[in-house]
């Protein structure tokens, strides 16, 4: 057994988090000359980054419609560097990934910031902010795309965005599910869940987190594991340079989504004719293909597609294999402007890696 973020966990066990740098530092102190930041409103501060979406007479796409990546648990915008920029470069699709509360660059608010019934750590809340998001950057319909837990999240923004009314902002287009896992036990990697179990554990937690250990466990989600390098290492790990960043782990692993099975099967009812693809590594040890094979089966309008030789980040590990299974589905349904261009599928997908 091994949890959606078990890749995220041990690789942040991997690494020396203070590798040029003095202590934990603000989220800006790590930011990329493209990242872009949000408030919120109340406690919630959203780092992202917005690429593609070109002009509808030179793309066919215009700048409301995009595909939104949501990542899995210890990941974060950085997890998507070779799909994002590569779809916009190919095929101009304007495609926004952020970092979920807790992770990456965004904010990790303290318990007593906010009600207790919407955590900003919870799949539900996280939802909600998925769809003010795309509000706010002007995007009206989107395929939403997610990976391992984050999954959970796509899910219940694709059905937010199905609903009829003058309360929708922003239309599902269809839903894309990475290594999906519809277990509740996955959201929350294994080594997390047995520190959590004693105080003992979580008094551990900080310094485990900060040491060499575990980057041989790290390896399970690889199949391929000569792909995983330091560097890759190092871009899970440097989160963990951000102030806040050991208590916001510890509340995202207690919230424990907010949801039980029978919402998970419910949402997946709900989905039952939505446009999905889901991608999965053939390989994958993490969320075994079995599983994905098993919420497949709920979706009727879903295309599974496992990748051969691929563990459990076909984004990190394939990601050539997963564009090409992505950009047709993209193409056929993300919605294009009235005045569609020529210039859409001219472009190499693997020039632009």
């Amino acid at each position: 057994e091994g949890g959606a973020g078990e890749i995220a966990t041990a690789a942040l066990l991997g690494l020396d988090a203070s590798a040029g740098l003095d202590g934990d530092v603000p989220a800006e102190a790590l930011a990329d000359p493209d990242s872009r930041f949000i408030d919120m409103g109340g406690c919630v501060r959203l780092h992202y980054k917005d690429v593609g979406g070109g002009s509808p007479g030179t793309t066919g796409y215009s700048k409301d419609a995009a595909l939104v990546l949501i990542h899995g648990f210890g990941a974060g915008v950085f997890a998507w560097r070779r799909v994002g920029p590569a779809l916009a470069a190919a095929h101009g699709i304007r495609v926004v990934a952020f970092d979920r509360p807790g992770f990456g660059l965004s904010s990790r608010p303290e318990r007593g910031t906010f009600p207790e019934d919407a955590s900003p750590y919870s799949v539900m809340e996280q939802a909600r902010l998925v769809e003010e998001l795309c509000a706010a950057l002007g995007i009206s319909s989107a395929v939403f795309m997610g990976h391992a837990d984050g999954c959970l999240v796509a899910m219940q923004a694709a059905v937010a965005g199905m609903e009829e009314g003058p309360e929708l902002r922003v239309r599902t287009a269809g839903l894309v599910l990475l290594s999906a896992n519809a277990q509740l036990d996955a959201a929350v990697p294994a080594p997390v869940r047995l520190l959590l179990n004693t105080s003992l554990g979580m008094s551990m937690l900080r310094p485990l987190l900060r040491s060499e250990m575990g980057e041989v466990a790290n390896r399970r989600a690889w199949h391929d594991r000569s792909k995983l390098t330091r560097h890759v290492l190092g871009l899970y790990k440097r989160p963990l340079c951000i102030q806040g960043w050991d208590r916001a782990l510890l509340q995202a692993a207690r919230t424990r989504l907010g949801l039980t099975q029978r919402d998970i099967s419910a949402t997946l009812a709900a989905l039952a004719m939505t446009p999905v693809l889901m991608v999965t590594g053939a390989n994958d040890v993490i969320a075994p293909p079995k599983r994905a094979v098993a919420v497949a089966t709920e979706l009727r309008r879903c295309m599974l597609k496992l990748l051969p030789r691929c563990g459990h980040l076909p984004h990190e590990e394939s990601p050539e294999e997963l564009l090409e299974a992505l950009a047709p589905f993209l193409l056929e349904h993300l919605p294009r402007s009235l005045n569609e261009g020529a210039g859409g599928s001219g472009s190499s997908l693997s020039r632009s890696l």
